[in-house]
């Protein structure tokens, strides 16, 4: 194994990154701060209207540039990454609240019901209402 090899390694191996840092190790890892703080910033603001290339001038990078990164810095693309967080808040609401479905969809960021419900169905694998049947059969169990 050549000393290039080896670098690589341990640049990888010093940032906690998998193999998609291999690529590009030290860009990578000079932005992963601004990616923590972007992720953060989309956490807080998800729902909301927010321009890639704003986003990107937070993190001093050109809208292109800053797909690459991020996609490479978090593993999944931005949109992915919305979604995610999106359907993160409507389970979160699902299992805390007695709201109706159309009114967590709009709380967590998503157009309408059916929006929610294709979404959900997609990336869990089931319906919002059987994910909240499930959730309120097993708090039954847990109290007897």
């Amino acid at each position: 194994m050549g000393s290039r090899q080896r670098s690589r390694e341990s640049i990888s191996e010093r940032v906690g990154a998998g193999p998609a840092f291999l690529r590009y190790p030290l860009a990578m890892a000079r932005h992963t701060g601004a990616m923590r703080r972007i992720c953060t910033f989309l956490d807080r603001h998800v729902g909301q209207s927010l321009p890639r290339a704003d986003l990107a001038a937070m993190a001093s990078l050109g809208p292109s540039q800053f797909s690459h990164v991020f996609h490479e810095v978090v593993g999944m693309t931005l949109k992915s990454y919305l979604q995610e967080v999106k359907l993160g808040r409507a389970q979160r609401l699902m299992r805390r609240s007695s709201m109706s479905l159309a009114e967590i969809a709009a709380k967590a960021g998503f157009y309408d019901l059916p929006h929610l419900d294709k979404a959900f169905r997609r990336r869990r694998g089931m319906t919002p209402q059987a994910f909240r049947h499930l959730h309120r059969r097993s708090k039954k169990r847990d109290t007897r």
